[in-house]
C-alpha cells in the first residue's frame, strides 16, 4: 500500500502557497499534509515543522540545544521546494495496511492519531 497526498497547506486548510513567513530565510512554520491510502477513501492529517537553519541556530543559541524530530529544514521559504520535499519523502513510505503506513508516516510527521487510544 502507498500513501496518497490529498492536500498540502496550512493547519487552517489554506493552500501551501498562502503560507508567507515574515522572513523567508529565518522562520518555522507548520505545514499540514492530508494523506490517505492510494486508491481508497479517507485521509488523516500529518504535520511537518518546516524551518531554516537560521531559525534552528537561533533556537540553539537561545536554549543551548534543539531536539529535532518531524522537522524539515530548507535554506529559505519556497512553497515549491517544500511541496517537492514532502512529496518525495511521503512517496517513499509503503506498508501492508493503512495502520502500518500511517505509523511509518508518523516517524516523519506528527500524525493526528499518534497518541490516540480507544476508551475501554
Amino acid at each position: 500500500m502507498k500513501p496518497n497526498i490529498r492536500h498540502i497547506g496550512s493547519p487552517r486548510g489554506d493552500d501551501l502557497e498562502s503560507v508567507q513567513p515574515d522572513d523567508p530565510s529565518n522562520f518555522q512554520a507548520t505545514v499540514r499534509v492530508m494523506i490517505g491510502p492510494d486508491g481508497a477513501p479517507g485521509e488523516e492529517s500529518f504535520d511537518f515543522f518546516v524551518c531554516t537553519p537560521a531559525w534552528l541556530e537561533g533556537e540553539c543559541e537561545r536554549k543551548g540545544f534543539f531536539l529535532i524530530r518531524r522537522f524539515l529544514a530548507v535554506s529559505h521559504w519556497d512553497a515549491g521546494l517544500v511541496r517537492r520535499a514532502i512529496e518525495n519523502v511521503v512517496s517513499s513510505v509503503t506498508g501492508d495496511s493503512w495502520p502500518e503506513l500511517a505509523s511509518k508516516l508518523a516517524t516523519i510527521a506528527y500524525w493526528e492519531f499518534e497518541d490516540y487510544r480507544e476508551a475501554p
